[in-house]
């Protein structure tokens, strides 16, 4: 059996784990990485980077790589439910790049991963945790590594382990199985009039769901659609594979894909949007990405809050070694940071998907941003995540939905 120990360790090496390496490493902190994949891997995804996104990956240095590796677009195209459709330009920000990018997960992950272990941290690939114990003065991870048992010893922990609830099942740490949005999505080749900018489709779609085409060259794209199950609405039987092949079958959908081809199957995935509800921490742990939740209720990108909590996580993990204070109340501190910096926009496109996903509302919103540039580019904004509820929500836009005709 091989004993191990460190700093911080953390299970899961996707964009949440590795970005918390990434910045631990950059604190002088001894770091274990680990994951049961071998990198590059293939991860379900929209493969959208927002604004938001990039501006943490442009910090951890691989910004000009993905430049050269993914698409790069600064419009983006809304279809309303009666197929309107509202195109506008990134908004400018002084803390986000007007940009957005479409790139495989398996080349996207792996940029992420490799500037962590350039960095320093240690990285186990291939590992099946088995359990994380919690124990008075820090973690144990177990878990089979090349048929032999291995441990791995910790400070402190993190967990970024994605939509995989199980092992924080069996800590005790999730108590029951959250709502969850299903999403599908399929890479096509030789898809034809590609708009180069990133669409998003509420036509064709069952409401409250979403469809999307992100184009990762001239001619491929990772197109894609998405359901809520909301709390106390009614279930039926669609999965997200049934929406998705609705979605295919619309008037764009059909020219698109004319003499297109599919590359490989349609997969679906889960996606966990209860940062509302989740927990963050445990003793001596935290948990970072959609292990805490953490995935936009209203888009399902996920991308942008995994690499901004896995960095909040380094930073106060960084301030609890420099004090030496690893107490509850210090686990109690990330909570509320994170609650600080997702919870009001979390509950916002909460709110906007569970009460106004309705047809005629959203073709009332896209005619009022087609003929207003204040509008469309806050519409945009709340789309991609990029701008606070308290600025979406003034007297001023609420009278200029309203009015307009």
């Amino acid at each position: 059996m091989q004993t191990k120990s460190f700093d911080v360790v953390i299970v899961g090496a996707g964009p949440a784990g590795a970005t918390a390496a990434f910045f631990l490493r950059q604190q002088g902190l001894d770091v274990a990485l680990l994951d049961k994949a071998t990198f590059p891997r293939e991860k379900t995804c929209g493969d959208g980077l927002t604004p938001r996104a990039i501006g943490v990956l442009d910090e951890i240095g691989i910004l000009d790589d993905l430049l050269v590796e993914g698409c790069k677009m600064d419009e983006a195209t809304v279809f309303a439910p009666n197929g309107t459709p509202v195109t506008t330009q990134m908004p400018i920000r002084e803390d986000h790049p007007p940009i957005m990018l479409a790139i495989p997960r398996y080349k996207l992950d792996n940029f992420i991963l490799q500037k962590a272990v350039e960095a320093g941290a240690d990285l186990c690939e291939g590992i099946n945790v088995q359990d994380v114990q919690i124990e008075a003065n820090g973690v144990k991870v177990v878990g089979r590594y090349k048929g032999q048992q291995m441990v791995i010893n910790g400070r402190m922990g993190i967990m970024a382990v994605g939509a995989s609830m199980g092992l924080l099942k069996r800590m005790g740490i999730l108590k029951k199985t959250p709502t969850l949005t299903l999403a599908a999505r399929a890479y096509y080749e030789g898809v034809q009039d590609l708009s180069g900018r990133f669409e998003f489709y509420f036509e064709g779609i069952p409401l409250p769901g979403y469809g999307w085409v992100f184009p990762l060259s001239e001619n491929t794209a990772n197109i894609g659609a998405g359901i809520f199950e909301i709390r106390n609405r009614k279930k039926d039987n669609r999965t997200a594979q049934m929406v998705m092949e609705q979605f295919l079958n619309i008037p764009k959908m059909k020219h698109h894909l004319a003499h297109a081809k599919r590359v490989g199957p349609i997969k679906g995935y889960p996606i966990r949007t209860d940062f509302a509800t989740a927990p963050t921490y445990a003793q001596n742990l935290m948990l970072a990405g959609e292990a805490a939740g953490l995935v936009n209720p209203l888009t399902g990108e996920g991308i942008d809050y995994a690499l901004e909590s896995g960095k909040i996580a380094a930073q106060h993990l960084g301030l609890m070694f420099k004090s030496g204070d690893f107490s509850d109340a210090q686990l109690e501190q990330y909570d509320q940071k994170l609650r600080a910096h997702f919870h009001e926009q979390v509950r916002f496109c909460e709110r906007i998907r569970d009460w106004y996903l309705h047809k005629p509302i959203i073709n009332r919103l896209v005619n009022v941003a087609k003929k207003r540039d204040q509008f469309r580019e806050l519409f945009t904004d709340i789309v991609l995540g990029n701008v606070a509820a308290k600025e979406a929500m003034t007297f001023k836009t609420v009278s200029q939905i309203l009015l307009t005709r």
